[in-house]
């Protein structure tokens, strides 16, 4: 009776924070759409929402406009074009409707950290962490600037929660479910694949460990569901659309082509993002985003060749910004488009609550090592962010992968340490659950 009264109670303070989360995500799609406009990737799946509504598919939005010519796009993967798109099937068309709708994916990324932080160490942490998650103002921006962010940390909190829940009880059913995770991820953000290798592979790995038939069956069925949800992107970009073969995106060109140049390897942009910076790029460049991508390769490749001196210092800072530790004030004003002048204060109480959640997250880190929970899945998020900076460039939107984790690592320290200040003042002993134990009792 007692457990089943808590349960209620968990479920009730759970459902009011995440309908506070949404609330405070909508306060803040009215003041975006005040403050700034629509800039950057916002233009490409904004356009590319409209154009899907309409029948055109996904076609590049800004040649559309000037130019007249449809000439198709694969830019970025099709997950948060296609959710947006469907504002604009029922009617919907401004910005501000747009920003409303993404506060949703926010909502759901609330409720997945406090029930991964349940798993892993109570409910009472559980709902610390949905109350922190819910007013970071991290994941609240990135929630309403029309960028795939929000949506890609919905994704990767299911991943680890469903990770979890396949390490307390591995079955098919969560072998499948947890790649189906993984997958949309991928379709959000394409350096999610490589989640594939460092979460998806060692579970399924270290849970059959003494039945290869096991661990081939967890990966069959797991790469069936992938390759369903991936066949419609696949078949679609490939059907003659491009001049070569597209399997996420067309973007990884793009991205060392902004992070290769001498604006990124010296000066205030050290290690940041250059635009289409890169050396010897031909103007016009080709229709085909397929040989434009090969291009800026290309090009990105040969200059970091060329340079491979400065990549010492170049590589590092890379990580150092995305992870906040290079001129964080300055890289999070350009990266949540926080305008000059009576906006620009935003980043300030933005950089402090980053730092204050990783201080406490550390402690929480430390906390479930000592019980015995295994860390793997946690750290994951940031071997992504850190691999695709290595790759890329340094900005705080990578970062989003990881700060979902910060809200949940917090809560567990901060309940373990009411957890041991109420044992002082001689309250009753509240027994902390293993991770593994609740995932197998679901």
């Amino acid at each position: 009776m007692t457990t089943g009264r808590a349960s209620r109670t968990f479920a009730w303070g759970l459902a009011g924070i995440v309908a506070g989360a949404f609330a405070l995500r909508v306060l803040a799609a009215f003041w975006y759409e005040d403050h700034t406009g629509v800039a950057g990737d916002g233009i490409w799946y904004l356009g590319v929402a409209g154009q899907l509504a309409a029948g055109d598919g996904f076609v590049e939005p800004l040649n559309l406009i000037t130019t007249g010519r449809a000439i198709p796009s694969a830019s970025h993967p099709p997950l948060y074009p296609v959710y947006l798109s469907i504002v604009d099937f029922v009617g919907g068309q401004s910005s501000l409707v747009h920003r409303i709708w993404s506060c949703v994916p926010g909502g759901v990324t609330v409720l997945l950290v406090g029930l991964l932080a349940r798993d892993l160490a109570g409910e009472r942490a559980g709902l610390l962490a949905a109350g922190l998650a819910a007013v970071y103002l991290d994941l609240v921006i990135q929630d309403v600037v029309l960028w795939s962010e929000g949506m890609y940390a919905a994704t990767i909190v299911a991943s680890l929660w469903l990770a979890y829940r396949f390490l307390g009880r591995p079955t098919l059913l969560r072998a499948a479910v947890l790649g189906g995770a993984v997958t949309l991820a991928t379709l959000t953000r394409a350096e999610a694949a490589l989640l594939y290798l460092v979460l998806f592979l060692p579970l399924v790995a270290g849970a059959s460990r003494r039945s290869v038939r096991r661990c081939v069956e967890f990966l069959a069925v797991g790469g069936a569901v992938a390759l369903v949800l991936f066949a419609p992107w696949l078949l679609y970009n490939n059907s003659g659309r491009f001049e070569h073969p597209v399997v996420i995106s067309t973007g990884f060109g793009g991205l060392l082509a902004s992070a290769n140049c001498d604006n990124t390897y010296t000066g205030p942009f050290l290690g940041g993002w250059g635009g289409l910076c890169a050396q010897g790029l031909p103007d016009p460049l080709p229709r085909d985003e397929t040989e434009t991508d090969t291009i800026f390769r290309r090009a990105g490749i040969r200059y970091a060749r060329e340079h491979a001196g400065r990549l010492p210092v170049v590589v590092p800072v890379r990580v150092l910004r995305s992870f906040g530790l290079w001129k964080p004030v300055a890289t999070t004003v350009a990266d949540l488009q926080l305008p000059e002048g009576r906006a620009r204060w935003v980043a300030y109480p933005a950089v402090a609550q980053y730092w204050a959640y990783l201080a406490v997250a550390a402690a929480g880190f430390w906390i479930l090592r000592r019980r015995g929970v295994r860390v793997w899945p946690l750290v994951t998020p940031a071997v992504v962010v850190a691999v695709i900076s290595v790759i890329g460039y340094g900005t705080m939107r990578f970062r989003i992968a990881f700060e979902v984790v910060l809200p949940v690592l917090a809560a567990v320290a901060l309940d373990a340490w009411w957890g041991a200040l109420r044992s002082r003042r001689g309250g009753p002993r509240i027994e902390t659950p293993d991770a593994t134990t609740i995932a197998a009792d679901s």
